[in-house]
């Protein structure tokens, strides 16, 4: 993985807080399973798309004979 792409896992650590922050001044009840989980979810599925684009990218060297 390269270093630029390391900054896509930004998106779901913000997304994180600004849903427990949202939470927290809605209803005072912070429901902290499910926004690890949905952390946790989106961190695997970014890493999983950006690993296959970046295998995607790199061209198949076909064995010449």
């Amino acid at each position: 993985m390269k270093k630029n792409q390391l900054s896509y896992f930004a998106f779901p650590v913000i997304f994180f807080i600004v849903l427990t922050i949202k939470q927290f001044f809605s209803n005072s009840d912070i429901k902290w399973s499910e926004n690890l989980i949905i952390l946790a979810i989106s961190c695997v599925l970014i890493y999983l798309f950006v690993s296959i684009y970046n295998w995607a990218k790199k061209p198949y060297s076909w064995k010449k004979n």
